[in-house]
Order: C-alpha cells, then structure tokens, then sequence
C-alpha cells in the first residue's frame, strides 16, 4: 500500500527489493482467520494479505521518525473483523510522538492513546525480539498494560471499546527488574482466552515476565489494587512466553524453556545446551507439541520441537528436517533461522505457523511431518536502511544498504537478482556513496564501511567496477573507510573523502592517492554513518572539475583534485558538523553546482554569478537531485529535484526551469518526509525520482505530465 499522502500530483511505489531488515514480533487473531500483522525495528508495522500473498505497511502515514521503531504489537480479540491493531512505537526513550497507537482500520490510520512523555519507548535496541510488552485484554479489550524497558508497568484502562483516550497510570511497586530490559511479556494465564474469548470482565490472572527477576503471577481481579507474587522456578530472564490449552506455560529464557503446570509447580526443559532461547509456540490442537527457537544471531541456528510436552525434543534447521524456498533471489540461503524473534502457530486450526528473523517472516507447513516446509512471501515488505543511491545512464538504478551491500536493479518492479558483494579483502557490509564516469557510466566508484559504530581500520574502504557495477574490486591501496566519492566526468579520476580526513585523488584505480590541499584535514564525520550527507560532487561536463562543501566553503579543483580554493561562501553557522548537507551539478551545463542546507534551505553557484546565491521559496532542502530534461520545455534543462519545504509547503517537488517555479509531487505528511535518507533521478524518464527511506528501503514517484 501507497500511503494517500503520496499520490496527490504523482505515482508513487516501492522499488522492489525483498524484505532485508529485522521482523521483530508478530500478532494474530485467536478467532479470525487470515489476520496477521507483524513489527519491525526501524520500519514500521504490516499487515499480510492472504489474498494476494503480500504485505501492506501500515504506519507509513506517520511523518515524525519514531512510530517506525515498533516495540510490540498486539490485536484487540473483541473485533471479529481483526481490523483493530495496537502498536507500541517509538525509540531513543521519551518523547512526544513516542507512545502506545491504536488503529480501527487496520492501520490506515492512527491515534495516540496518551503515553507519550511518560515511559520509555526503544523499538530499535537491544532485546527488541522479546515480548510482546503490549497487551490488550482479550475478554474486556478497555484494559490494557505496557511494560516499559526502564519506567515499570503501566496500566491503562479507556472509557469504551476501541477509544483512543486511555487513563494511563503506571503500577506502582511493580518491579522494574533489568535497566533498559523491564517487563518482557504479558500474557492472559486462563485458557479461555485462546479460543474464541468471551466478552466478560478482565481477564483475572496474568503472568508477567521481568528480565532480572523472573516471571510474576498477577492477580488483577481488582484492577485498582493489583498483587503479585514472583513463582518460584520461573526463569531468572524470561523472553517469551506461549499458554498452552491445558493450562501449561511455557516460558523461554537465558539458558532453557521453563514450564509451568496448570497447578503451578515448575520445571526446567532443556532442548540442548549451548543455546539462548526467544521464540515459544503451542500447537491450539495439541497442548503437548511445543515449538522453542534458539536466539544466537549468527546463522542457521535450530529450533526444537516436542511432541510430549517437552520430554524430548527433535532439532530442525535448514539442513536437518527443513524444506525452505525463497521468493527473493538474492537472500543468503544462510539466513534461514539466524535471529528468530517469534514462532506462532496459526491459532485456529493449527496446521500452519509464522516465524520472524531477519530478512523477514517465513511460513510454515507440514509440521506434522518429519520434513516442515517453510517459504518466505516478501512481496510489500521493504525495510532496508538505504544509505545510497545512483542512477546512471545504463541500469536504472543502484541501491546501496546498511546490513546489505548493495543492489543492480535492472528492472525496478522485480526483485534484485542478486546483493552485490566482493570477494576482496577489506571488510565490507555498508554501501555509503556511488558515483560514475558521465562519459562512460560503466566506470564506477563506490565506498563502505563493514560495521555501524564504533569504526576501526579495516572497517570498509572504497571500490571501483569496469562492468556498471556488477562487479567491484577493492582499491589496491586503501586511504579510510566509508565516506563519499565522486568520479571526474571523462577520465578515470577518483576523488575521496573517508569518514574522519582530508580528501584524496587517484588516477589508477586507487592503487595510489595524492593528498588534496586548500581542505580542512576532516570533511565529514568520523563515525556517524547514518548522517545524509554528501559534499562531495565532479563537475559533470568539465574534466578533471571536483567541488567540495567544506564547512560554509564551497572549494573547487580544476586540476583533478590535486589543490583546492575557495569559490563561494554560505552564511556563517549555516552548517555544523551534523546538518544534512548536499552537493550536485548539473548533469547538462558546466560550472553549475547546487548545495542544499537542509533548514539553511538551497543555493546555487555558477561560474558567471561567481558566487552562491539562495534560491528563493526553498526555505528547507533535506535532499536535492538532477533528472531528464522534459520535452516540453525549450532549451532542454535539467529537471531538479528537491526533498523540502518550498513555498511553505512540506514535500518532493520538482522544477523544470532550474528552481524558478515548482510542482509538489507529495503532500509531506508520510513516509518521504519522515525516513528520506537520499536521492536520485532517472535520466531515461522525465518525472521519475527515487527517494531512499532509511527503514523503508526505496521509493519511486513518477509525476504526471
């Protein structure tokens, strides 16, 4: 789904790409079939369609970044319809758009419930696989609880059925247990709420995990005054836990899986040593055929099942007992149970489940046999972290992640072939930057980073590819890591600044570099990947030209990069270390470069003004890009792009007469506004610009003529 606010004046959609961050927990219905929404780290929530086998974003209408943080989710089981969904979203502790949403139409849109400010929301931390933390009451869905990470359990209870004005108050005495851990789960303890529950007073019993402590038994009878008990046994670090239709808890913990009869007396299962435990599933047709996955976050990790209440247990991984089959080619097949979240058996009738990893959700069949079949359905989950992207001449586009290398996409309404990766010998895992030869766009460059933070040499470094990108190889000598680059547009002359330095020219693929002069000794952070930044641009019609934004300095070097000199200035404390700054040139004129400030707004230098000169009207300018003339204007002039505020109004617009008049092609008010990272325009199609999503992978807007 396309959020509304993205098809005022265009087309928009998703470059496909295939999934690629982390499910961190799933919600299903106990008594409709076919409902099923899942959670993300840093991408919001979903919803699966069983129709069409593919998924629906949910949240991509919120324009602040937190609600893309989900920390837990959950149903409201009194709506038959399953339409009516909770989502605890937010990251980086307090804040005014963190806070508990509700949906009634299935996440169309969404209200706050009023816990914003209170607690602490981190959806994107540590232990985020846990849970779920939310919860609804499935006999009388008014009431409701959240363990937050570091403020305790909270109790909210709302006027009526699906009211978005909830009476938070958080219980008090509860134990906090783990700093930035708190309460795991909570989970009704009576069987009736499996099946169909009934609309009665709360459920009277819960049982709450709390990392550091243990598992609680509530009594909740008297929702004014609360009482608890720690069960003796309980595992000291629960992460989840399943109720089984007998009565039975099973809960998963640092070093086993607890089980908790229905008369209350414990006992430790140990599926096989060596192992942390996260995901816990009962068959609802057999209480005694439990599944429990292993949490060690590397690669093909087991998971195993019992068929006689956990006496013994069988392994199953990719290679042991499991049929997998893939819908996105250029997953690693290794991914395959790497860090799975949660396992849930489907709730009514039993013969299928889910289970969350990264990459995405896997379902599951057969799993009655000696042999479980799972296949992925990725269709409308994107959740990469783009941090790059380019749009040469000769491919549509290339895609460059955090966690994911980078993509050739021939063909953006397809799955990318393949992740490009190397075989070189520097660490790579993080595409920061891509540039090409304007006259020859097959040669290109392109810089990484193997880890996110801290950085330490070694960590990345830069490439160059002959073939357009399909494949690369590692610059023989390596001057840093990450950063931006550019490529002199008729020569193969390569232009560096590494995250932390100064900046560096090569004219033989990078086995040797010379060290510019006339710039500061670092351009651009050190450590911070995340940061959009790009300062760095080649004049696209002159040889041997690079320009460089350093600090309110525009500098340029007519002799290949060697030594730079100032040509323009921006006003004093326009840009600090952290604002998101932007350098381009026009692809179809000299001596015409554009810099975006982000609230500085955007200015344009030209060899005839001599000077950098504001553009009127854009007030903001987060993202800036250059794409194909149109036809209908005379002489041809490059159409620019800008992620921004222009004439007060928020959005991505484009002019066809170099900034002097603008058409917005959004409203603002989603996803763009909320996650743009980066930016490029198609040079084949008038209109068509790709917008990078940090969370939500890759957008693409084409405006109507």
């Amino acid at each position: 789904m396309v959020p509304s606010s993205l098809c005022q004046t265009s087309k928009w959609s998703s470059v496909a790409i295939g999934g690629g961050g982390y499910v961190t927990g799933l919600a299903l219905h106990h008594t409709t079939k076919n409902v099923l929404y899942s959670r993300t780290d840093v991408g919001g929530a979903y919803r699966y369609d069983f129709s069409s086998a593919s998924w629906t974003p949910i949240t991509d209408n919120f324009s602040m970044k937190d609600p893309y943080y989900i920390e837990s989710i959950t149903v409201d089981e009194s709506d038959l319809t399953g339409d009516t969904v909770y989502i605890a979203a937010g990251n980086s502790g307090k804040s005014i758009n963190n806070d508990v949403y509700l949906s009634t139409n299935t996440g169309a849109t969404w209200k706050p419930t009023g816990l914003a400010n209170k607690v602490s929301f981190t959806g994107n931390d540590d232990i985020r696989w846990q849970g779920e933390r939310l919860y609804v009451d499935p006999f009388d869905p008014k009431i409701m609880y959240y363990g937050s990470r570091d403020d305790g359990l909270w109790q909210g209870i709302a006027p009526s059925l699906r009211s978005a004005s909830v009476s938070w108050k958080q219980v008090s005495g509860f134990p906090f247990g783990t700093a930035n851990e708190g309460p795991q789960f909570i989970v009704c303890g009576e069987t009736a709420s499996l099946r169909n529950p009934p609309r009665r007073s709360h459920c009277a019993t819960l049982f709450i995990g709390v990392a550091g402590k243990g598992v609680y038994r509530v009594a909740a009878s008297n929702l004014a005054s609360l009482t608890w008990s720690l069960e003796t046994g309980s595992p000291a670090r629960p992460a989840r836990a399943a109720l089984a239709s007998d009565g039975t808890l099973y809960v998963t913990g640092r070093t086993g899986v607890g089980k908790r009869s229905a008369a209350g007396s414990w006992a430790t299962l140990t599926p096989a040593s060596g192992y942390e435990w996260c995901a816990i599933t009962v068959d609802p047709n057999d209480p005694r055929t439990v599944i429990a996955g292993t949490m060690a976050k590397t690669f093909n990790n087991p998971y195993y099942m019992s068929t006689d209440a956990g006496v013994t247990w069988k392994q199953f991984h990719k290679s042991k007992g499991n049929s997998v089959t893939y819908n996105v080619p250029w997953w690693p097949t290794n991914v395959h149970l790497a860090a799975v979240a949660t396992i849930l058996y489907e709730p009514i009738s039993g013969d299928t489940a889910f289970y969350s990893d990264w990459f995405g959700v896997y379902f599951g069949s057969a799993l009655d046999t000696a042999t479980h079949k799972w296949e992925t359905h990725e269709e409308g989950h994107e959740e990469l972290v783009c941090l790059a992207l380019c749009a040469p001449p000769h491919v549509s586009l290339l895609s460059g992640h955090a966690d994911c290398n980078a993509m050739v996409h021939p063909d953006v309404t397809q799955f990318p072939a393949k992740m490009v990766t190397d075989s070189s010998p520097i660490k790579i895992q993080n595409t920061m930057s891509f540039d090409y030869m304007s006259s020859n766009s097959l040669y290109m460059a392109r810089t990484m980073t193997r880890t996110h933070e801290p950085l330490v040499a070694g960590d990345g470094g830069g490439l160059f590819s002959g073939d357009g990108g399909d494949t690369w190889t590692a610059f023989p000598t390596q001057k840093g890591f990450g950063g931006r680059i550019a490529v002199s547009a008729t020569s193969r002359s390569i232009f560096w600044v590494p995250m932390g330095k100064t900046g560096y020219v090569s004219t033989n693929n990078g086995s040797s570099w010379t060290t510019s002069t006339g710039l500061s000794t670092t351009i651009m952070s050190a450590t911070d990947i995340w940061l959009s930044k790009n300062p760095v641009t080649s004049d696209r019609k002159r040889a041997d030209t690079y320009y460089v934004l350093d600090g309110i300095s525009l500098k340029r070097s007519t002799n290949n990069g060697v030594s730079f000199s100032q040509i323009g200035a921006l006003p004093s404390g326009s840009v600090t270390a952290t604002t998101r700054t932007n350098v381009i040139a026009n692809p179809l004129v000299a001596d015409d470069v554009w810099v975006s400030i982000d609230g500085g707004g955007l200015y344009r230098w030209t060899a005839a003004s001599g000077q950098l000169k504001k553009v009127p009207n854009v007030s903001l300018a987060r993202l800036i890009a250059f794409g194909k003339y149109s036809k209908l204007v005379t002489p041809q002039t490059a159409t620019l792009y800008v992620l921004g505020t222009v004439n007060s109004q928020n959005g991505v617009f484009y002019s066809n007469d170099l900034g002097a008049s603008w058409v917005r092609m959004d409203d603002g008010t989603g996803v763009l506004w909320a996650k743009g990272g980066t930016m490029a325009a198609d040079f084949w199609t008038w209109g068509k610009v790709y917008v990078g999503a940090q969370g939500r992978g890759v957008f693409v807007g084409q405006a109507k003529v």
